[in-house]
């Protein structure tokens, strides 16, 4: 083929649209990453900032700034996430919404709180094979699960 002018191609160079668990995975460890990345330079803005401002004549009248810290969604997210990719969730008879950008609580099977944290997660008879992610045990809220009649091979974690 002349279009690669004699470099061979990969398979990354011909399916950008990778929907298998390890691609899924792979662009969810990289969004993961760039909001780390993100995180640390604010940080080290809110850092410069408030001693550039002690040290000026005004030292002293700076106001501390609270630092970022991972919200419980960002939490959660990455817990069903990780449950979505040990489980094959690209192979459910119904993953609507997972992985996607939409809220967590219109995730199929998944009921969140009033105050937006996931309360409970229902995927009987979806056809999820694999494990049990042990992040699960992220999901401070969670007060059911319930998982029968699927082929998973592991235990609830604690």
């Amino acid at each position: 083929n002349g279009a690669n002018n004699g470099i061979p191609m990969t398979h990354a160079d011909i399916h950008d649209d990778d929907a298998s668990p390890e691609g899924q995975r792979s662009r969810f460890r990289c969004q993961l990453l760039l909001g780390a990345l993100f995180g640390i330079v604010i940080i080290a803005v809110v850092f410069i900032v408030y001693f550039a401002a002690g040290s000026s004549d005004t030292a002293g009248s700076a106001v501390p700034i609270p630092l970022p810290l991972p919200n419980d969604s960002t939490i959660e997210r990455y817990a069903l996430s990780q449950l979505y990719m040990d489980a094959n969730g690209a192979s459910w008879k119904n993953s609507d919404g997972w992985n996607s950008d939409m809220s967590m609580c219109e995730w199929y099977g998944v009921q969140c709180t009033q105050n937006g944290e996931v309360g409970g997660i229902d995927l009987r008879n979806n056809i999820l094979n694999g494990k049990i992610s042990t992040f699960i045990g992220q999901l401070r809220g969670l007060q059911y699960l319930y998982l029968s009649d699927n082929w998973l091979t592991s235990t609830i974690p604690t």
